[in-house]
């Protein structure tokens, strides 16, 4: 068993532990999967307004493993990660960011652990939201779903270049790995699906994927097409002038169904 996940390719976990070894019994897979696990919430955009840090719960990083604290010391002792070393009980967790020296390209890693590779199946598949209510739409994510991997990567290279004289290096560097890193995931069919609890607003891998590499889809062989409404709270705000909204036994959406 093996799952595939991504950390920086400035990394080298091998010539780095072959220069400092840890000085605890650890697994290369564990390293490799905090690290995995920063770099996807920082490329998501989880870092804190007015912060340069994501913010991460003990609670998640001890899902990982019990012994997390021992690896992040050493990663931040050799420079692989910052922190800002604080945190409040019960409000606010540690705040941790890959090295700005880090920020580059990522590349593939393969965790064998089998722990590991459970705990990455059963992430993905709490991501995946399998309600009857959004079976209409949660439907279309699978094997026919597919998206041209070259050529969105060369859609995005060309998008990246673009960004970096309008942009700052980083935001330009994230805006690009984000973009990549979304492709990737629908190359590999790692598909995402839910709603949030605060807009209920719905999240996928179509929903975050740049609107340039949507051009690089396709379903069951076929192009796809992509229509935005303007002004789309005006245009649904329309259900609400219609009679039938406000009857029980209408047959179209309304206030009772709701």
């Amino acid at each position: 068993m093996k799952r595939k996940i991504f950390i920086p390719s400035k990394i080298n976990l091998d010539e780095l532990f072959k220069t400092n070894p840890p000085k605890f019994k650890y697994k290369q897979d564990i390293f490799a999967f905090i690290l995995s696990y920063f770099f996807e919430k920082l490329i998501f955009k989880k870092i804190e307004k007015d912060t340069n840090y994501i913010f991460v719960s003990s609670k998640s990083l001890q899902h990982i493993s019990n012994d997390y604290k021992q690896y992040l010391d050493y990663l931040i002792l050799n420079n692989v990660i910052t922190t800002d070393n604080n945190y409040l009980v019960g409000s606010k967790p540690k705040g941790y960011n890959v090295s700005s020296t880090l920020y580059s390209s990522f590349g593939e890693y393969y965790i064998t652990d089998t722990a590991l590779c459970k705990k990455d199946a059963k992430k993905k598949i709490s991501k995946f939201d399998k309600s009857s209510k959004l079976k209409y739409l949660s439907k279309w994510f699978n094997s026919n779903l597919k998206i041209d991997l070259q050529m969105a990567k060369q859609a995005n290279s060309y998008i990246y270049n673009l960004n970096k004289s309008n942009h700052t290096d980083k935001s330009a560097f994230l805006k690009y790995s984000h973009a990549e890193l979304s492709a990737e995931k629908i190359h590999d069919a790692s598909f995402y699906f839910h709603r949030d609890d605060t807009s209920f607003r719905l999240h996928s891998n179509l929903t975050t994927l740049n609107k340039y590499l949507r051009n690089h889809l396709t379903y069951n062989n076929k192009t796809i097409i992509s229509v935005d409404v303007s002004n789309a709270q005006f245009f649904f705000s329309t259900v609400l002038l219609n009679i039938d909204f406000y009857r029980k036994d209408a047959e179209v959406l309304n206030l009772f169904i709701i």
